[in-house]
């Protein structure tokens, strides 16, 4: 009779240790997953409104470009003209000016992307290893008989 209570006691291939574990692992990757896309969603919106911001500056640019070149022919036709010299110089400034401002747009926008292709990559990691603990929790969920059977089986 002793014998068949620890026979009894065997017979479930429960674990409940270590189906807590895989649970605790799972919550932890799935709150992780969460957040990570939230943060993928949040970084696409602001590569898209860096990407506008940069297209203006792109814009201003190229106008104060073209502010300076016109003002640099008024120069060159009257190069003894202060006041003219002076606006040149305000809009040569004004030029570089605009210039580096794309240039940081330009490396902002390089930045975002790079973060978002970690973060992308994170949730792809978090994704394949929470299917991992899925699949491994499974077999250890009381009543499931799906497990070792196969329905390849050949008549």
């Amino acid at each position: 009779m002793l014998l068949a209570l620890v026979g009894y006691g065997q017979n479930t291939p429960v674990d409940s240790t270590q189906l807590l574990k895989l649970q605790e692992s799972t919550g932890k990757i799935s709150a992780q997953l969460a957040r990570n896309r939230e943060k993928l969603a949040h970084l696409e919106k602001e590569y898209q409104e860096k990407t506008d911001s940069k297209q203006k500056a792109v814009a201003q640019a190229e106008a104060s470009a073209q502010k300076n070149r016109n003002a640099a022919e008024e120069l060159s036709d009257d190069s003894q003209n202060r006041a003219k010299a002076r606006r040149a110089q305000r809009l040569a400034s004004r030029a570089r000016r605009d210039t580096k401002s794309v240039q940081r747009a330009d490396k902002n926008l390089r930045s975002l992307e790079k973060n978002i292709s970690k973060v992308k990559k994170q949730i792809e990691e978090e994704e394949k290893e929470l299917n991992e603990l899925q699949q491994r929790a499974t077999p250890l969920v009381p009543g499931d008989t799906t497990t070792g059977s196969t329905s390849d089986s050949v008549p």
